[in-house]
């Protein structure tokens, strides 16, 4: 239900440091149709790899791509215990 109303009905951002002025024009540029852009699932990837980064879990959704990244300096060896 939460993600229905989200996708549908409610985009919103709220920063209580930021106050209400700002977390309001950040609602609104950020989610204005003008603005708003998908990356697709290539060029997701591509970003990482360009930056060394390396996916230890890449999810595909209809809204994001939930995943987790390290840096491939930072991924442990594949032998390591």
């Amino acid at each position: 239900m939460k993600r229905f109303l989200y996708w549908h009905f409610l985009k919103c951002f709220w920063n209580e440091e930021l106050g209400c002025e700002t977390s309001t024009v950040i609602s609104f540029d950020r989610y204005s149709r003008s603005n708003a852009r998908r990356f697709s699932e290539h060029e997701v990837r591509a970003l990482g790899a360009a930056n060394g980064i390396v996916d230890v879990f890449f999810h595909v959704e209809e809204a994001c791509y939930p995943a987790r990244l390290v840096h491939a300096s930072d991924r442990p060896a594949a032998n390591a215990q």
